[in-house]
């Protein structure tokens, strides 16, 4: 029993470190987090989304990524306003 708790613990110690890291790690960020209107429009993979309210307050405009079929969509719509 002696030998069985600082194992165990070692090993807990160990799972919370690795589940922590994953959870804050960079390569979970989104490409398209904090960019302007603009980059975000020419930026392949990348959804600008409107200003709107929700319940009774107003969520700005921001960048996020989607999917590749939107994507696609998103970017012939505004090929077509550029011409």
């Amino acid at each position: 029993m002696k030998k069985f708790l600082p194992v165990f613990f070692s090993i807990m110690f160990a799972f919370a470190v690795m589940h922590t890291t994953e959870l804050h790690s960079a390569r979970n960020a989104s490409p398209c987090r904090g960019l302007t209107k603009a980059a975000c429009e020419a930026k392949a993979g990348c959804c600008w989304t409107k200003r709107y309210q929700r319940e009774g307050k107003t969520v700005h405009g921001f960048c996020h990524k989607c999917g590749a079929k939107k994507a696609a969509a998103h970017q012939r719509k505004h090929r077509r306003r550029a011409q």
